[in-house]
């Protein structure tokens, strides 16, 4: 079981674009602790760059850990929103241009109306979980993540614009957080997370709750 999460570990990190050395590196690392010991679910506010805030929500997989404070995670998570309208118009005034280029003059007047951004993303968090008495525990991490990015709208469905706006991609993320025992199985955390990939960059606020059982 611990050494097929290795594998898995490998395998994603390649998938993200780590190199193979580093994925080596981790099937050679203590893996004494790994093992399924938890699930979560979280509620989020993410704010990217060029899309309005939105909530999401996500669950996520703990993994057990890699020596002893190091914690592996999988997670999962989906938002949607609005493309922010100085977005929109960007898109309208290139279309406008091509048109008026191919076509001369005049230049015509492009409507896009609401184009909805949406974001499906699978992610593996290195959590380190700083060694303090309290029952209130800080930690800090990096993560590799899968982007499956989508666009739609009345106006754009079926064009190019669409296909513009609908991508896989990757990209990594810096993390923060801290977490809260209630008894021996439940913890409540707080987390906050940067995240830049080749499309979109966001920084996000999630809460949740984990149910732990090793």
């Amino acid at each position: 079981m611990r050494k097929g999460i290795v594998a898995t570990l490998a395998l994603l990190l390649g998938a993200t674009g780590v190199g193979a050395q580093e994925g080596e590196g981790l099937a050679a690392y203590d893996y004494e602790n790994l093992g399924v010991r938890g699930i979560a679910g979280e509620v989020f506010v993410v704010y990217p760059n060029d899309i309005e805030s939105a909530v999401g929500f996500g669950g996520r997989l703990d993994l057990g850990f890699l020596g002893n404070s190091l914690r592996t995670q999988l997670r999962g998570g989906y938002w949607s929103s609005r493309l922010k309208q100085a977005e929109v118009d960007k898109f309208a005034d290139r279309i406008a241009d091509l048109v008026e280029d191919q076509n001369g003059p005049p230049r015509p007047t492009i409507d896009l109306g609401v184009i909805e951004r949406s974001a499906a993303i699978a992610g593996l968090d290195f959590q380190w979980l700083f060694n303090v008495t309290s029952p209130l525990r800080p930690y800090a991490g990096l993560g590799a993540e899968l982007y499956v990015l989508s666009g739609s709208g009345d106006a754009i469905d079926g064009t190019f614009v669409e296909s513009s706006l609908d991508l896989l991609t990757v990209g990594a993320s810096a993390i923060g957080g801290l977490e809260y025992g209630l008894g021996s199985v439940l913890v409540l955390f707080a987390e906050g997370r940067a995240s830049l990939a080749a499309d979109i960059r966001s920084v996000s606020l999630s809460g949740g709750l984990a149910i732990q059982w090793n």
